[in-house]
């Protein structure tokens, strides 16, 4: 098959289902309504979702702008199918600081149908080997010390915790919520754990920020705009709490451009200054959380 540039074709041969042919792309603005169909294929009707969609799309704009691609999409049969998202860690307003890192965000299969032909292990592929080769665009030649990827669960297919294992991929320190590849340097964990702390609840808000997080009577909820999802879970959140707690100011907080996300690494939301680190779509431990920071009354 004759391919151009930034396209690859690749086959993955662990199982017969998994005999096709697959081409591998990076994601230019032209592709961008490709990559979102892969997370929102029936959700665009939904008016949250579609502000969700909205966000993502003007972030990607945005940082594909200064950076080039930043994702990686795979089509079966000529249709997007599955993406693979990353980044400079630096390239965010509110980056921990840890230079010449790259963040892979997160590698998703979209249909039920169409998991099990290798689609996930394409991109991974792909992704590494240009990585090693120096031949990403989006880090321009510079080198890449390691590569962190924040792990969460979509309750869907293979978990990442073990993709990212079959990779190459380590842990990060308890509380970093990552887990790591070193390339041409040494894993350096999160500034936030940097003082000896195990977890992120032993840190503190800190500098002119304070007043942000602590007045009783306020929540925030944060979202990523990388995701369309994460501005949908917010509003959910959002509306648990103000359901528990009608008098309670609830502010959604975009944790790429707003400091106040990086005082509570971690954490989902901040009730009365109290961090919140269930996610709302685990059964109830969104709800217990936020039940106890209420009825524990001011601190």
């Amino acid at each position: 098959m004759k391919t151009s540039p930034g396209v690859m074709t690749v086959s993955d041969s662990r199982s017969p289902e998994a005999q096709r042919g697959v081409v591998v792309r990076d994601v230019t603005p032209d592709l961008f309504d490709d990559l979102i169909s892969v997370c929102s294929k029936t959700q665009l009707k939904d008016p949250v979702h579609a502000e969700g969609v909205q966000i993502k799309r003007e972030w990607l704009t945005e940082v594909t702008r200064a950076n080039g691609p930043i994702a990686k999409l795979a089509y079966l049969d000529g249709k997007p199918a599955a993406q693979l998202m990353f980044y400079p860690e630096d390239a965010g307003p509110q980056a921990p600081g840890r230079r010449d890192v790259l963040v892979l965000y997160c590698v998703f299969t979209g249909a039920p149908e169409d998991r099990r032909h290798g689609l996930a292990s394409s991109l991974l592929r792909s992704f590494l080997e240009e990585v090693r080769a120096g031949k990403l665009k989006s880090v321009a030649g510079r080198r890449v010390r390691f590569i962190r990827a924040p792990v969460f669960e979509t309750g869907e297919g293979l978990s990442m915790a073990e993709l990212y294992g079959r990779y190459g991929f380590s842990r990060g320190p308890e509380g970093s919520f990552e887990m790591y590849r070193e390339v041409q340097g040494t894993y350096e964990p999160p500034s936030s754990l940097k003082a000896g702390s195990t977890s992120p609840k032993a840190v503190p808000p800190t500098g002119d920020r304070r007043w942000r997080l602590l007045p009783v009577g306020r929540a925030l909820v944060f979202y990523t705009p990388h995701c369309q999802w994460s501005y949908v879970f917010a509003e959910r959140m959002a509306a648990v709490i103000r359901e528990m707690s009608p008098k309670h100011e609830v502010l959604l907080v975009d944790a790429w451009r707003d400091p106040a996300a990086g005082d509570w690494p971690g954490a989902q939301a901040v009730v009365d200054g109290i961090p919140i680190y269930a996610h709302v779509a685990e059964g109830d431990g969104f709800q217990s959380e936020v039940a106890a920071v209420l009825k524990e009354g001011p601190r």
